[in-house]
Protein backbone atom coordinates (compact mmCIF):
# COMPACT_ATOMS: atom_id res chain seq x y z
CA UNK A 1 0.00 0.00 0.00
CA UNK A 2 1.20 3.55 -0.67
CA UNK A 3 -0.25 6.79 0.55
CA UNK A 4 -0.28 10.09 -0.61
CA UNK A 5 -1.19 12.84 2.07
CA UNK A 6 -0.91 16.73 1.27
CA UNK A 7 -1.77 19.26 3.56
CA UNK A 8 -0.11 22.87 4.06
CA UNK A 9 -0.31 22.25 7.97
CA UNK A 10 2.87 20.28 8.93
CA UNK A 11 0.52 19.40 12.46
CA UNK A 12 -2.08 17.95 9.99
CA UNK A 13 0.67 15.82 7.75
CA UNK A 14 2.46 14.35 11.22
CA UNK A 15 -1.11 13.33 12.54
CA UNK A 16 -2.01 11.55 9.12
CA UNK A 17 1.14 9.85 9.10
CA UNK A 18 1.03 8.79 12.74
CA UNK A 19 -2.69 7.32 12.16
CA UNK A 20 -1.87 5.51 8.57
CA UNK A 21 1.46 4.08 10.11
CA UNK A 22 -1.03 2.70 13.10
CA UNK A 23 -3.75 1.05 10.93
CA UNK A 24 -0.68 0.14 7.61
CA UNK A 25 2.47 -0.35 9.40
CA UNK A 26 4.06 -1.55 6.28
CA UNK A 27 2.69 0.93 4.05
CA UNK A 28 4.84 3.39 2.20
CA UNK A 29 3.50 7.14 2.99
CA UNK A 30 4.60 10.27 1.36
CA UNK A 31 3.94 13.50 3.02
CA UNK A 32 3.57 16.68 1.18
CA UNK A 33 2.96 20.87 2.24
CA UNK A 34 3.31 21.59 -1.38
CA UNK A 35 0.55 20.30 -4.25
CA UNK A 36 3.46 21.29 -6.64
CA UNK A 37 5.64 19.03 -4.73
CA UNK A 38 3.20 15.77 -4.18
CA UNK A 39 2.34 16.18 -8.67
CA UNK A 40 6.27 16.39 -9.08
CA UNK A 41 6.52 13.01 -7.27
CA UNK A 42 3.39 11.08 -8.36
CA UNK A 43 5.45 9.83 -11.25
CA UNK A 44 7.88 7.93 -9.28
CA UNK A 45 5.27 6.98 -6.13
CA UNK A 46 1.80 5.76 -7.59
CA UNK A 47 0.03 6.06 -4.76
CA UNK A 48 -3.13 4.11 -4.12
CA UNK A 49 -4.60 6.34 -1.68
CA UNK A 50 -4.44 10.32 -1.83
CA UNK A 51 -5.24 12.17 1.26
CA UNK A 52 -5.59 16.26 0.18
CA UNK A 53 -6.60 19.57 2.14
CA UNK A 54 -8.99 21.38 -0.04
CA UNK A 55 -7.96 24.84 1.16
CA UNK A 56 -4.21 25.11 -0.06
CA UNK A 57 -2.51 28.03 -1.40
CA UNK A 58 -1.64 28.04 -5.41
CA UNK A 59 -3.76 24.82 -6.01
CA UNK A 60 -6.41 23.72 -4.16
CA UNK A 61 -7.20 19.67 -3.06
CA UNK A 62 -10.09 20.22 -5.70
CA UNK A 63 -7.51 21.28 -8.85
CA UNK A 64 -4.77 18.50 -7.33
CA UNK A 65 -7.41 15.78 -7.57
CA UNK A 66 -8.16 16.15 -11.03
CA UNK A 67 -4.58 16.73 -11.67
CA UNK A 68 -3.55 13.34 -9.93
CA UNK A 69 -6.09 11.45 -11.42
CA UNK A 70 -4.94 12.18 -14.55
CA UNK A 71 -1.48 10.80 -13.93
CA UNK A 72 -3.18 7.74 -12.11
CA UNK A 73 -7.04 7.37 -12.85
CA UNK A 74 -7.22 4.60 -10.40
CA UNK A 75 -5.72 6.74 -7.44
CA UNK A 76 -8.46 6.72 -4.57
CA UNK A 77 -8.90 10.68 -3.45
CA UNK A 78 -10.37 10.91 0.14
CA UNK A 79 -10.13 14.92 1.23
CA UNK A 80 -9.21 15.98 4.58
CA UNK A 81 -10.73 19.18 5.23
CA UNK A 82 -11.98 21.66 8.19
CA UNK A 83 -15.15 22.69 5.65
CA UNK A 84 -18.49 20.65 4.83
CA UNK A 85 -19.11 23.26 2.35
CA UNK A 86 -16.71 21.30 -0.13
CA UNK A 87 -18.55 18.17 0.09
CA UNK A 88 -20.57 18.50 -3.24
CA UNK A 89 -17.52 19.53 -5.50
CA UNK A 90 -15.78 16.76 -4.09
CA UNK A 91 -18.00 13.95 -4.74
CA UNK A 92 -18.41 15.42 -8.01
CA UNK A 93 -15.05 14.64 -8.59
CA UNK A 94 -16.03 10.58 -7.84
CA UNK A 95 -13.99 11.57 -4.95
CA UNK A 96 -13.55 8.18 -2.31
CA UNK A 97 -14.63 9.43 0.84
CA UNK A 98 -14.37 13.43 2.69
CA UNK A 99 -13.17 13.57 6.28
CA UNK A 100 -13.70 16.69 8.39
CA UNK A 101 -11.08 17.63 10.70
CA UNK A 102 -9.93 16.96 13.29
CA UNK A 103 -9.81 12.98 12.42
CA UNK A 104 -8.98 10.41 14.59
CA UNK A 105 -7.78 6.82 13.15
CA UNK A 106 -11.48 5.26 13.33
CA UNK A 107 -12.47 8.10 11.17
CA UNK A 108 -9.78 6.60 8.27
CA UNK A 109 -10.01 3.44 9.25
CA UNK A 110 -13.65 3.44 8.11
CA UNK A 111 -12.17 5.13 5.15
CA UNK A 112 -10.03 2.73 4.10
CA UNK A 113 -12.09 -0.25 5.07
CA UNK A 114 -14.49 0.80 1.50
CA UNK A 115 -11.05 0.49 -0.53
CA UNK A 116 -9.22 -2.27 1.35
CA UNK A 117 -12.15 -4.49 2.00
CA UNK A 118 -11.61 -8.29 1.60
CA UNK A 119 -14.52 -9.78 3.43
CA UNK A 120 -16.40 -12.66 1.08
CA UNK A 121 -19.30 -10.99 0.73
CA UNK A 122 -17.40 -8.93 -1.70
CA UNK A 123 -17.47 -10.01 -5.65
CA UNK A 124 -14.37 -10.28 -7.20
CA UNK A 125 -14.05 -9.64 -11.13
CA UNK A 126 -11.50 -10.81 -13.09
CA UNK A 127 -10.93 -10.24 -16.84
CA UNK A 128 -9.02 -12.30 -19.03
CA UNK A 129 -7.45 -10.52 -22.47
CA UNK A 130 -5.25 -13.30 -23.68
CA UNK A 131 -6.93 -16.72 -25.68
CA UNK A 132 -9.95 -14.88 -25.77
CA UNK A 133 -11.53 -11.85 -24.17
CA UNK A 134 -13.97 -12.75 -20.73
CA UNK A 135 -15.38 -11.69 -17.72
CA UNK A 136 -15.82 -13.69 -14.57
CA UNK A 137 -17.40 -12.42 -11.42
CA UNK A 138 -16.85 -14.64 -8.60
CA UNK A 139 -15.20 -17.80 -10.99
CA UNK A 140 -18.58 -17.58 -13.38
CA UNK A 141 -18.18 -15.93 -16.56
CA UNK A 142 -20.53 -13.42 -17.38
CA UNK A 143 -22.87 -13.72 -20.78
CA UNK A 144 -23.28 -10.61 -22.81
CA UNK A 145 -26.90 -10.14 -24.40
CA UNK A 146 -25.51 -8.56 -27.67
CA UNK A 147 -21.39 -9.92 -28.90
CA UNK A 148 -21.30 -6.04 -29.70
CA UNK A 149 -21.74 -5.38 -25.63
CA UNK A 150 -18.65 -7.61 -24.70
CA UNK A 151 -16.54 -5.21 -27.82
CA UNK A 152 -17.45 -2.19 -26.49
CA UNK A 153 -16.52 -3.56 -23.05
CA UNK A 154 -12.75 -4.86 -24.55
CA UNK A 155 -12.20 -1.87 -26.08
CA UNK A 156 -12.65 0.31 -23.06
CA UNK A 157 -10.49 -2.48 -21.12
CA UNK A 158 -7.63 -2.17 -23.82
CA UNK A 159 -8.08 1.68 -23.24
CA UNK A 160 -7.13 1.03 -19.73
CA UNK A 161 -9.31 4.17 -18.29
CA UNK A 162 -8.30 6.78 -20.56
CA UNK A 163 -10.95 8.80 -22.06
CA UNK A 164 -13.16 7.57 -25.31
CA UNK A 165 -15.41 9.26 -27.65
CA UNK A 166 -18.59 8.32 -29.22
CA UNK A 167 -16.56 8.03 -32.55
CA UNK A 168 -13.42 6.64 -31.73
CA UNK A 169 -15.86 3.96 -30.08
CA UNK A 170 -18.29 3.51 -32.92
CA UNK A 171 -15.03 3.70 -34.93
CA UNK A 172 -13.37 0.82 -33.84
CA UNK A 173 -17.02 -1.93 -33.53
CA UNK A 174 -18.17 -0.84 -36.91
CA UNK A 175 -15.34 0.03 -39.02
CA UNK A 176 -17.23 3.23 -40.47
CA UNK A 177 -15.57 6.15 -41.73
CA UNK A 178 -18.17 8.43 -40.10
CA UNK A 179 -21.06 8.30 -37.48
CA UNK A 180 -24.55 7.99 -38.35
CA UNK A 181 -27.78 8.32 -36.60
CA UNK A 182 -27.81 4.86 -36.80
CA UNK A 183 -24.61 3.80 -35.64
CA UNK A 184 -24.75 6.86 -32.93
CA UNK A 185 -28.28 4.88 -31.76
CA UNK A 186 -27.03 1.61 -31.69
CA UNK A 187 -24.02 2.59 -29.77
CA UNK A 188 -26.47 4.11 -27.10
CA UNK A 189 -28.33 0.54 -26.70
CA UNK A 190 -25.05 -1.51 -26.94
CA UNK A 191 -23.96 1.65 -24.08
CA UNK A 192 -27.21 0.89 -22.02
CA UNK A 193 -26.60 -3.15 -22.54
CA UNK A 194 -23.15 -3.28 -21.13
CA UNK A 195 -24.65 -1.39 -17.77
CA UNK A 196 -27.05 -3.25 -17.21
CA UNK A 197 -25.19 -6.36 -17.20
Amino acid sequence: MQFLVVDDEMFMLDEMEKILCELYPHAEIRTFASPEKALEAINTFPADVAFLDIKMQKISGLELAVRLKKIKPDMHIIFVTGYQKYALDAFRLHATGYLLKPVDIEDVRRELTFIYDESPKRKHIVIQTFGGFELFVDGQPVRFGRAKAKELLAYLVDHRGATVTTAEACTALFEEAEETAASKGYFRQLVYDLKNT
